[in-house]
C-alpha cells in the first residue's frame, strides 16, 4: 500500500530562505534513508505561502524502517535541534496518508492541485467509484489523478483528490477546459452528494 508522510511549514515573515534551506536539508536526509522526497510551495489557495515536504514509500513497513533510520541520523538530530532553538516557522506534521486510488507517480509533477473533501467513511467507497471516470476524462488533457485518505492524522473523515500538471500554463489551459466540461461537472456533482469540498490549493515544485 503506497503511502506518504507529509510535513508542512507555515513560514514566519522574513524567514523564507531559512525555512527553504532547512527543508531541503531535511528532505535530503530522508532521501538518504530510502524516502522518495518532493518539496512543494503552496502558491495559491489554502495555506498559500507554506512549504510542504512529501516523503513517499511503497508500503507502511518501508516507511517505518526509514523513520527508524533517519531518526538515529546525527544530521537529522542536529537539524531538529537547530529548528527547536531558532524556529523560523510553524511545523505541521508529519501526517500519514495512504493512496486509496493511484499513487505518487514515478516522477514529481511540476504543478499539482489538491482538493480536500470532508468525506464520511461510509461515503468513501462510492466516492472512489468515481475515480476511474475522473481519470478517463483527465487523460486526454494529459492530467493524472490520485486520491489519498488519512492513515495517521487529525481528521479521518477527509479525502484529498490530487490533480497533476506539466506546468503552470498547462494548469491554466486545463482549468479553462475543465470549467466547460459537462461530463466533469457531472462527476463533481456526484462527489458532492457523498462529500463536501472544504478547501483547495495550487502547489508548485521547488
Amino acid at each position: 500500500m503506497a503511502i506518504a508522510s507529509i510535513r508542512e511549514v507555515k513560514i514566519n515573515p522574513g524567514n523564507t530562505e531559512i525555512v527553504s534551506s532547512r527543508v531541503r536539508k531535511g528532505a535530503g536526509i530522508l532521501a538518504r534513508h530510502g524516502a522518495h522526497t518532493r518539496i512543494y510551495r503552496v502558491v495559491g489557495g489554502q495555506g498559500a505561502g507554506n512549504i510542504q515536504v512529501q516523503a513517499h514509500y511503497p508500503s507502511v513497513s518501508q516507511g517505518a524502517e526509514t523513520f527508524e533510520a533517519f531518526s538515529k541520523d546525527a544530521s537529522y538530530k542536529e537539524l531538529m535541534a537547530e529548528i527547536e532553538s531558532a524556529p523560523a516557522g510553524e511545523v505541521i506534521g508529519p501526517q500519514l496518508v495512504r493512496y486509496a486510488y493511484g499513487d505518487a507517480g514515478k516522477e514529481a509533477a511540476p504543478v499539482i492541485v489538491v482538493r480536500a473533501y470532508h468525506m464520511p467513511r461510509a461515503g468513501l467507497p462510492k466516492a472512489l467509484e468515481l475515480a476511474p471516470k475522473l481519470e478517463k476524462l483527465m487523460k486526454p488533457m494529459d492530467i493524472t489523478v490520485a486520491a489519498a485518505v488519512p492513515l495517521l492524522g487529525e481528521d479521518h473523515e477527509m479525502m484529498g483528490v490530487i490533480y497533476r500538471f506539466k506546468s503552470m500554463s498547462h494548469w491554466g489551459k486545463s482549468v479553462d477546459e475543465m470549467l466547460t466540461n459537462e461530463a466533469l461537472s457531472g462527476i463533481i456533482n456526484s462527489a458532492n452528494e457523498v462529500g463536501t469540498l472544504k478547501s483547495s490549493r495550487l502547489m508548485a515544485l521547488m
